[in-house]
């Protein structure tokens, strides 16, 4: 009896294998055009159509953007506009509590300026006699009224009035005058300042400080005695003033005080006054020199009315201020000598 011969079993695995292998890369080649085959819902007609309104769409949206730019574009140059107009016109501002009208460059410049002080004062005096009469009353101790002004940055200018007095308000002028601020020599951060006119010339520290910043109304007698040498308010004269960081110095040649007397100019007093100060950390300098260098002896030298400690002149009974007779009370302003 024959008998038939056996395949080995590791064989029949090894070729199942193969077998396998060759027929999956078949089975999955003909799996992906089945499934790609099956129907999307939409035809191509529909995909066509919807791919040309999304680019209607996108164009649509870039003309929206494009016309939002421009319209940003031309709403910031009207703002830009607006603030160039708004920049060229001149500017209103209180400052320091005075009106100030300033060009758009700032070389032009006007202020109105005014100071007013207004005394009352009433005694109760029994019985009342021309000896002990204090004066009951009122009067304006100051009433000034005008304007500083700048023209192109380095020219000042500036004209007062004033309309107040001791019990008896005359007009006056106060001061009226034309600086030069422009130049700067040596090389100086500050310009020195070249006036001429009817001003408060400068004498001293006490000078330098405005009676309106003050603690009183009216400065010390010993101070309003050395600006009625040759300065004080309302003086006409020439000078220059110039500063830096620590020094101070000025320096002009004066003459009468306008008004007082009435008469010619050329025919009254000349003076002159100079100042040097100079601070450091250890030491402070201070160097002041007026005084008259002439004056018409044929002419009489009329003082102003004194103004007492209510800005009234004590005299009375028709007694002229700063006689024997009279006297003077705590005034403002000491009598000049003769």
């Amino acid at each position: 009896m024959r008998t038939r011969p056996t395949t080995p079993r590791w064989l029949k695995a090894s070729a199942a294998t193969v077998l396998l292998s060759a027929a999956a890369p078949a089975a999955l080649a003909q799996a992906i055009p089945t499934a790609s085959q099956q129907p999307s819902g939409i035809s191509q007609e529909q995909a066509l159509a919807l791919s040309a309104r999304l680019d209607a769409l996108e164009k649509r949206n870039q003309d929206l953007e494009a016309q939002v730019a421009d319209l940003k574009a031309q709403a910031a140059a009207g703002v830009q506009q607006v603030r160039e107009t708004v920049a060229a016109q001149p500017t209103v501002s209180l400052a320091n509590g005075r009106p100030t009208f300033t060009s758009a460059d700032g070389n032009f410049k006007f202020a109105v300026r005014s100071v007013v002080q207004f005394d009352a004062a009433s005694y109760s005096e029994e019985p009342r006699t021309a000896a002990n009469d204090l004066g009951s009353g009122t009067n304006f101790r100051r009433a000034r009224l005008g304007f500083d002004a700048t023209a192109y940055k380095d020219w000042n200018f500036a004209l007062w009035g004033e309309f107040g007095g001791s019990g008896g308000e005359v007009p006056v002028l106060n001061q009226a005058y034309i600086e030069y601020a422009g130049w700067r020599p040596f090389g100086l951060e500050e310009p020195v300042r070249l006036r001429v006119g009817a001003w408060a010339t400068p004498s001293g520290l006490e000078d330098a400080t405005s009676n309106t910043e003050t603690l009183f109304l009216e400065r010390a007698a010993i101070a309003e005695l050395v600006r009625n040498v040759a300065t004080g308010d309302g003086r006409a004269g020439a000078g220059f003033t110039a500063r830096g960081a620590r020094w101070y110095a000025s320096g002009l040649l004066s003459g009468k005080v306008v008004g007082v007397p009435s008469t010619a100019e050329f025919d009254q007093q000349l003076g002159y006054a100079g100042a040097w100060r100079s601070t450091s950390s250890t030491a402070r300098t201070t160097t002041s020199i007026s005084g008259p260098t002439s004056r018409a002896s044929s002419i009489p030298r009329t003082p102003r009315p004194a103004r007492s400690t209510r800005g009234r002149c004590a005299c009375r009974s028709g007694r002229s201020c700063g006689s024997a007779a009279c006297g003077w009370s705590t005034p403002g302003r000491s009598p000049p000598t003769a």
